[in-house]
């Protein structure tokens, strides 16, 4: 998707300074996309057996504003900007984004990169 490789570009320019890598949950990705976030249209097949009837299921579904949603989108921009003006530097430990369910913050962590525990220390939450 258009988001993950927004991210990856984000790891790849920083990796080695900021964080050993970036990493981001299916959770996260998946509210930044939702309808709250980005407007959708559907397209439509007619039903060729009654020409005044459309199909009930969407033939393709389309972000209003295309892959500039991204770039205009508030939750994108805050967190982008929050990572690059308002993070510690870490260049040997894994940033990890993720999303609070009870309160739908973003939350940033970092984790040891040799840690099986998946434990992560919580740097800062963001709510948009």
């Amino acid at each position: 998707s258009l988001l993950i490789s927004k991210f990856d570009q984000l790891d790849r320019t920083l990796r080695g300074t900021q964080w050993k890598r970036l990493e981001i949950s299916n959770d996260a990705i998946n509210l930044f996309v939702d309808e709250d976030h980005v407007e959708y249209f559907d397209l439509f097949r007619k039903d060729t057996t009654n020409s005044d009837k459309k199909s009930d299921k969407a033939l393709l579904t389309f972000s209003v504003s295309g892959a500039m949603t991204l770039d205009q989108n508030s939750w994108w921009k805050a967190l982008s900007n929050k990572i690059v003006d308002g993070t510690r530097r870490r260049p040997n430990d894994v940033a990890f984004i993720d999303i609070d369910k009870e309160s739908h913050e973003t939350v940033f962590c970092w984790m040891d990169d040799n840690d099986v525990s998946d434990h992560c220390k919580e740097e800062w939450r963001l709510l948009i």
